[in-house]
């Protein structure tokens, strides 16, 4: 797991450690078309460790990890709506069983 998406997932001890997940949420969210160029033109540094973060947990665990799981889903909805084409996470080679 790269140290972003580590740090964008880590676990929560206290308030102050949601407020980062949230802020790179909304980053990853904005309007700022560079932000999201950049996570495509380096998807395999950038996406594929963010996809994995979430993919490679079985169920159970994601059912204890709402947060996480909004954040994720936000950010891969924007993405999409934004880059269909080019961000598609079935084209990856993690997604083969």
């Amino acid at each position: 797991m790269s140290p972003v998406t580590f740090t964008f997932f880590s676990s929560f001890n206290n308030d102050a450690d949601t407020r980062y997940p949230y802020v790179a949420t909304e980053v990853l969210c904005s309007e700022i078309w560079s932000i999201i160029e950049t996570c495509i033109n380096h998807q395999e540094q950038l996406l594929v460790p963010f996809w994995e973060t979430v993919l490679d947990r079985p169920p159970e665990d994601m059912k204890t990890q709402m947060v996480m799981a909004s954040h994720f889903a936000k950010v891969n909805a924007v993405f999409l709506s934004k880059k269909p084409a080019e961000v598609n996470p079935s084209n990856h080679s993690f997604m083969v069983s």
